[in-house]
């Protein structure tokens, strides 16, 4: 990784402990392949190392956003505050599984990986809590978007074709565009609702079993992209 480093202003940086992951980590990352990510990379392809000073302690970090604009965002920052630097950066699409690969050859090393939540999410976290008369400041972790309310009041599975799948949404305007649809082919099933919980969870309750199995349940966990972050990631390879 660079050892050049970039002075940048405190966000919020949350990162995902997959520790836990063991005998059925590549079922779990399978499923989060298609969710693309967003670095800041060098000519020398090597991701941009930036600093960040809490309190005078310095870390240092690099950032994997779930969001292009915010990754547009720290770009644009970066020109301001290193346009020497910027001129070497670009914005490179990346995927849930190589940052498990980099996270995982990174472990014990100064520099620590970072995903970030697309803002629109957290906003859309903090929207969802107070609806349902939540503190909306106390949420940890990536959020996740779901859909409670079907016939016996748990979570919304979602039929194709013979198969049946509990979408989990890292866009909450994608699973509204979802349920709007849901609506209008069920017009007399309960009107189901959005609720958020941390990705890390949602791992957690495909893995973390007494038998160390999957809990039956999650067979049907599915991860949706957000589409705004998918079409950027496309565009981005048909660059290339």
């Amino acid at each position: 990784m660079m050892k050049q480093l970039v002075a940048i202003g405190a966000g919020i940086l949350l990162s995902v402990n997959y520790s836990a992951l063991a005998l059925t980590e590549q079922q779990v990352i399978s499923r989060l392949s298609s969710i693309p990510l967003f670095v800041l990379m060098t000519d020398k392809n090597e991701p941009v190392v930036l600093s960040l000073n809490n309190k005078g302690k310095e870390s240092q970090l690099v950032r994997f956003y779930l969001s292009f604009s915010d990754a547009q965002v720290a770009f644009q920052d970066l020109q301001k505050s290193n346009p020497q630097l910027a001129k070497q950066v670009k914005i490179v699409a990346a995927s849930m599984p190589q940052f498990f690969e980099l996270q995982k050859q990174n472990k014990g090393k100064e520099v620590a990986l970072i995903l970030v939540p697309a803002r629109t999410s957290i906003e859309a976290t903090r929207a969802v809590l107070q609806e349902q008369g939540k503190p909306s400041n106390q949420f940890e972790g990536i959020p996740v978007f779901f859909a409670t309310g079907d016939k016996n009041g748990g979570m919304l599975m979602i039929s194709q074709g013979d198969k049946k799948f509990t979408p989990f949404y890292f866009d909450r305007s994608d699973l509204q565009k979802l349920l709007a649809e849901y609506r209008k082919a069920n017009p007399q099933a309960p009107q189901p609702k959005i609720d958020v919980i941390p990705l890390d969870r949602v791992i957690s309750s495909m893995i973390s079993t007494p038998n160390n199995k999957p809990d039956p349940a999650s067979e049907t966990f599915q991860f949706v992209p957000s589409s705004a972050s998918l079409q950027k990631a496309l565009e981005s390879q048909g660059k290339k």
